[in-house]
């Protein structure tokens, strides 16, 4: 893991906190239910909050962080940018899979069936 941070004080004079986490973590691939290596990286942006009421206050560009009695956790903070930064799914790439046998792409190949329709038309033409 790969944590890089800036603490600062803003022009509007909010505490600030900006930088890089990265890590390598173990997920399971949702093909074949296989543990596989998944890289994760966000960008941290985020603005020291007392309270959920002082979070609209904040810049745009920034997250709230609540900090509750004056101390917090930054390790739960990495936690949390880590755990946004996974993916929805997870997939080994198609030739690595051994599940990749068992999975449809979507396509279904067209048979050719008679139209039950196919009598009435002919019974139309007919009248």
């Amino acid at each position: 893991m790969e944590v890089t941070l800036d603490f600062a004080t803003d022009e509007q004079n909010q505490r600030v906190v900006s930088g890089q986490v990265s890590a390598n973590v173990t997920v399971n691939c949702q093909r074949c239910m296989q543990p596989m290596e998944q890289h994760l990286q966000a960008e941290v942006a985020l603005g020291l909050v007392w309270s959920e009421e002082d979070a609209p206050h904040l810049n745009r560009d920034l997250e709230p962080w609540v900090v509750a009695d004056e101390s917090a956790s930054l390790s739960d903070m990495v936690e949390d940018e880590l755990l946004l930064a996974l993916p929805y799914v997870n997939y080994h790439p198609v030739g690595e899979c051994s599940g990749a046998s068992h999975f449809s792409t979507g396509e279904v190949e067209a048979e050719e069936k008679p139209n039950p329709f196919q009598v009435l038309e002919q019974l139309k033409k007919k009248s």
